[in-house]
């Protein structure tokens, strides 16, 4: 994944596709591949670039917060999105 191209990171999956999905963009913006998965060992409900950088990632699952750091500068969430 290059740095100049955006990047969709989302949570899905459950057992053993369980994890962080990381699409890239095609150049038209209409079109997504999947880049990697970051697999986890329980189902991720949610994720987030958190932290005063925006490289970590947050991830929620039914029973842990997971805060993984990433090669990127993320964007936050929008308050209630």
């Amino acid at each position: 994944m290059g740095p100049a191209q955006p990047a969709v990171w989302t949570a899905g999956g459950d057992g053993p596709t369980a994890g962080i999905y990381v699409f890239e963009w095609d150049a038209t913006r209409t079109n997504a591949r999947l880049v990697t998965l970051i697999p986890l060992p329980e189902t991720p409900t949610n994720c987030t670039f958190g932290g005063k950088e925006g490289d970590p990632l947050d991830i929620t699952s039914d029973a842990t917060l997971f805060r993984i750091r990433t090669a990127v500068q993320g964007r936050p969430t929008p308050p209630g999105k």
